[in-house]
């Protein structure tokens, strides 16, 4: 059942990556981010006490933007992951910096 899901949403997920990336985060924070954030609730109560537990010194207030920015995060990076079926390489080198390569080499 999930592997048909899946096919059924791939030609959907294709055309959404062949869009440009400031127009994918148009969407993301113009519809994605609010459906996650305020209309459904994502995972609101989890979000909400790990930044409880974590922020105790933290207002209600202060924790409520750091959600909310969290939840903003999380639909850029939904759209970000759409967005790498099509990626050119020009671009992903635009949005990728990688330091200190040399730590790495043990590993390959």
């Amino acid at each position: 059942m999930q592997a048909i899901a899946f096919y059924l949403l791939l030609p959907f997920l294709y055309f959404f990556s062949i869009l440009p990336i400031q127009f994918l985060y148009v969407i993301s924070r113009g519809f994605i981010y609010p459906v996650l954030y305020k209309l459904i609730g994502y995972r609101k109560k989890v979000v909400e006490n790990n930044l409880k537990n974590s922020f105790p010194e933290k207002s209600i207030e202060e924790r409520e933007l750091i959600a909310s920015d969290f939840y903003k995060y999380l639909a850029d990076m939904f759209v970000e992951t759409i967005k790498s079926f099509t990626i050119s390489e020009k671009l992903l080198l635009e949005k990728i910096k990688l330091e200190n390569t040399k730590i790495l080499i043990p590993f390959f």
